[in-house]
């Protein structure tokens, strides 16, 4: 039940830093994300239909950690739109990515749980990081 926790909480937070850049630079959105990113965040992540298998869960979580990561390279990239960097939503998927992930051999995958922060720091929602 733990992985479906951390899946919903890396989805919400890609989809809320998405969001944040689509309402502040939606030009620069279009050219940082590709068109099946609209498809597979276009909605809340409680009504995504999450796997169940354990080889599942580390596939979505695969492909939702790659596709932060790639958000978060574009803008730190892309010289016109190096702002978004200070955009608040950015800012926490950064932090969320950080918590959660760590790259082994050019891939994200899950942080072990004994290598995270204690569950106090760890933020709990992408719309207030500061809620525990």
């Amino acid at each position: 039940m733990r992985d479906l926790n951390r899946l919903e909480r890396v989805g919400e937070t890609l989809r809320a830093a998405l969001n944040s850049v689509a309402v502040v630079a939606p030009d620069g959105l279009q050219r940082l994300t590709p068109p099946e990113w609209y498809e597979r965040y276009g909605r809340r992540v409680e009504n995504y239909s999450l796997a169940k298998t354990d080889a599942a869960r580390q596939a979505l979580a695969a492909t939702i950690g790659g596709d932060g990561q790639r958000l978060l390279e574009a803008i730190d990239t892309a010289d016109e739109h190096r702002w978004l960097e200070q955009v608040p939503a950015v800012q926490t998927l950064r932090r969320v990515w950080a918590e959660q992930s760590i790259e082994r051999e050019g891939t994200l995958v899950w942080r072990p749980v004994k290598d995270m922060p204690a569950p106090a720091a760890l933020i709990a929602s992408s719309y207030d990081p500061d809620a525990r």
